[in-house]
């Protein structure tokens, strides 16, 4: 079994296995799951069984709706993986769009209005060489992502 993180590293493969934890959330979405903690390294993939989640260690729904913990599943996956894009951010932003055309529509409005208040973290590329860590490198490449979603993305209305 592979986690989903490692995987995403390989680039000619890269665009499938994104593909495949999407799908992933997407159908605990459909069963009317979620999966908390939807970040890349919680996603694994086995060739025998399929894409699977570990590390879920909260229950989000005890302090929110079902809608808003869906939304919650998407925004550590875009997050988690944007990185890995490194020059194809609009392959990636093509992807989420063709995935969140097949989202609830109160889980694909919750989306789109939150890449568009966190586009703006692509504004750490100002930030000083010196203070570019990957948290920072990674915080930055969602904010670039979020940023051309909020473009590309229809508005939630």
């Amino acid at each position: 079994m592979a986690v989903m993180a490692r995987l995403l590293q390989h680039p000619a493969m890269q665009q499938e296995y994104w593909q495949r934890g999407a799908d992933y959330i997407l159908q605990a979405h459909r069963a009317g799951q979620y999966l908390s903690q939807a970040f890349a390294r919680n996603l694994v993939w086995s060739p025998e069984q399929g894409p699977g989640a570990i590390d879920f260690e909260d229950d989000p729904i005890s302090t929110m709706s079902l809608a808003q913990a869906q939304i919650r599943d998407w925004l550590p996956y875009f997050f988690s993986t944007a990185i890995y894009f490194d020059n194809r951010l609009p392959v990636l932003c093509a992807a989420i769009r063709s995935v969140l055309e097949n989202e609830d529509a109160a889980v694909r409005k919750g989306v789109c209005s939150a890449l568009r208040r966190t586009a703006w973290l692509r504004a750490l590329r100002w930030l000083p060489q010196r203070m570019r860590r990957r948290d920072v490198l990674k915080t930055q490449r969602y904010g670039e992502l979020a940023h051309l979603c909020s473009q590309r993305l229809p508005h939630p209305g």
